[in-house]
């Protein structure tokens, strides 16, 4: 729960996390999606895709999700198959629903959603509700990149 977070292993640990996966990124390809949305403005784009979404998303799958699959009785391994298979099929639908990057988006999303799903409960009652701070954190490391990588101003040969 909140009182067992100890941020010295979690933050770390995020980063570490989101720095793996923008090695995969810029020497597979491989991402867990970016939104075809229009935004009014950069700013806007940059806060939602970096902030919002990792926030929102991470609670969701990381905290909510499992939470309510382990009340009701659904074992660990189940329930991180679940995790593993709706991420991806959630940024699939939320973001335009492209066969041109589902390859790619299935396996770094779902990839994404076991390392994070394990970070969360590696070390945690499954009874209870966990805030997935390391998840959090490496996703908005990973949707910065992105962003940055999008926007034009940082180029990486392939």
């Amino acid at each position: 729960m909140i009182e067992d977070i100890n941020l010295k292993v979690e933050i770390p640990l995020g980063i570490f996390i989101g720095l793996i996966f923008i090695i995969l990124n810029a020497t597979l390809g491989i991402v867990i999606g970016i939104p075809l949305l229009a935004f009014s403005s950069e700013t806007e784009r940059v806060a939602v895709q970096s902030g919002v979404a990792p926030l929102g998303e991470e609670l969701g799958f990381r905290a909510f999700l499992p939470f309510v699959l382990f009340i009701i009785g659904v074992p660990f391994i189940l329930n991180l198959l679940i995790n593993i298979v709706s991420f991806p099929l959630y940024h699939y639908y939320a973001y335009g629903e492209s066969f041109v990057s589902a390859s790619s988006l299935f396996i770094g999303a779902g990839l994404f959603a076991l390392v994070a799903f394990l970070a969360t409960y590696y070390n945690s009652d499954y009874d209870e509700l966990q805030i997935p701070i390391a998840a959090i954190i490496a996703h908005a490391v990973i949707n910065t990149w992105l962003a940055v990588k999008a926007s034009g101003l940082l180029v990486v040969a392939s």
